[in-house]
């Protein structure tokens, strides 16, 4: 009797410490810290940030709001056509990275954009101009004119300055600004930042290869997540 009275224990103690491990490793499945894809050079957000309501006007004149925002990835740039250096190398890293698209057999998968923190001289028809020298098919956009409160820029965290140049001219200004290029994904939502690569002697950069790498792991990542 004694004897059927241990195993009775031993049984009931087994069934517990089974009974222990599988809440475990249920708790670990449905409560398993959120992840993030391999990256070099992007911030990829877990929960991507929605963007206030924001009403711009595309390079043709025409209204751009959320809605042409849904359905499709997007990259934007931001900059301006006047500037000299990191603004057309960033549009050229574009071009690259599309080109490895095509490479991969996904060309056209995604919609580029480039928005201009200088309203004043990128006028739609200057925008159109200007992005007509990059082999691949980007929107320009821009603020409303008269819109001082830009929700749009707000919403991106945008950081930029105008700097007045000598001599007076009301058109002789640079406009230093952050230097990052955004995805934005289906949903009208952003769900990543890239970063530019910056040499020794402090010149910002993206590398298109870098570029292209980061958005295939987040894409990757992100189809396995939905």
């Amino acid at each position: 009797m004694f004897a059927n009275s241990r195993l009775k224990v031993k049984l009931a103690l087994g069934l517990l410490i089974a009974l222990a491990l599988c809440l475990l490793l249920a708790y670990s499945f449905l409560f398993k810290p959120v992840q993030a894809p391999e990256l070099q050079s992007a911030v990829y957000l877990p929960e991507p940030k929605a963007l206030a309501d924001f009403s711009l006007v595309d390079e043709q004149g025409a209204e751009f709001n959320q809605q042409q925002l849904l359905g499709r990835w997007l990259l934007l740039a931001v900059g301006y056509t006047y500037c000299p250096d990191i603004c057309p190398t960033t549009l050229a890293s574009l071009v690259k990275f599309e080109k490895r698209l095509a490479e991969d057999g996904k060309r056209g998968e995604l919609d580029y954009a480039f928005y201009t923190l200088d309203p004043q001289r990128d006028t739609p028809q200057q925008l159109q101009q200007y992005l007509a020298y990059f082999p691949i098919a980007i929107k320009g956009l821009s603020p409303k004119p008269g819109v001082s409160e830009n929700a749009f820029e707000k919403s991106l965290a945008i950081v930029k300055k105008i700097k007045s140049e000598e001599g007076g001219n009301p058109k002789a200004y640079s406009v230093s600004h952050s230097v990052y290029i955004y995805l934005i994904n289906p949903s009208g939502r952003l769900q990543a930042i890239f970063k530019p690569q910056q040499s020794r002697s402090g010149v910002k950069n993206f590398d298109s290869a870098v570029l292209y790498s980061d958005y295939k792991n987040i894409r990757r990542f992100w189809d396995a997540s939905s």
